[in-house]
């Protein structure tokens, strides 16, 4: 039995005022146990015992460590980062790497910015990309990010063609679906204004 009965009743006894640590060293001390600091502190919890020890920080009470900023054990230092110092993780501006989903991304600005680089060279080549528009892969390859199977669609009839199978893997086909959604979008403004 891991708790006898006059160890458990002791603790119920005891408990109040007393911390888990000092309980598991009193129940060693006079019961010849092995009592952890961890094992105390489940049992007070499992019991709901409340020790009544507050243990806040009280009103201008001072930390343990006040004035000691920058306080570190001596050769410890060895180990700092030097000023200029390169993490060997590191990749340079224009490091690329495909993410879990499957999109190339570019880094664009240190220390860790990171962009899709189908928008980055569609803005490249066009500018900054409107509000509420997307860029889409012509080919439904998103690793082909070159130019040519790059378009511009907006956010609207991205909903369209996703929910009229609008997409093909012949950019050609996913040209002529990309103006199919925008005249189906454009039907539904007007049938909304009237």
């Amino acid at each position: 039995m891991k708790y006898p009965k006059e160890v458990g009743d002791y603790i119920k006894n005891n408990h109040i005022g007393t911390s888990p640590k000092d309980m598991a060293e009193i129940l060693n001390q006079k019961f010849k146990t092995k009592y952890t600091y961890n094992q105390i502190r489940a049992y007070y919890k499992n019991h709901k015992y409340k020790s009544g020890i507050d243990t806040r920080f009280k009103k201008g009470q001072e930390s343990h460590n006040k004035g000691k900023k920058g306080l570190y054990y001596p050769g410890c230092e060895k180990t700092w980062f030097k000023k200029g110092n390169i993490p060997e993780n590191y990749r340079p501006i224009g490091s690329e790497r495909i993410n879990a989903d499957g999109y190339i991304e570019i880094k664009t600005r240190n220390p860790n910015t990171w962009d899709f680089k189908h928008r980055v060279v569609w803005e490249k080549h066009n500018g900054k990309i409107p509000d509420k528009h997307v860029v889409v892969f012509l080919d439904s390859n998103q690793l082909n990010t070159s130019i040519e199977n790059l378009k511009l669609i907006s956010q609207q009839e991205l909903l369209t063609m996703n929910r009229h199978g609008l997409f093909s893997e012949s950019a050609d086909l996913t040209k002529v679906g990309a103006t199919v959604a925008k005249l189906k979008c454009k039907i539904y403004e007007k049938n909304k204004q009237i």
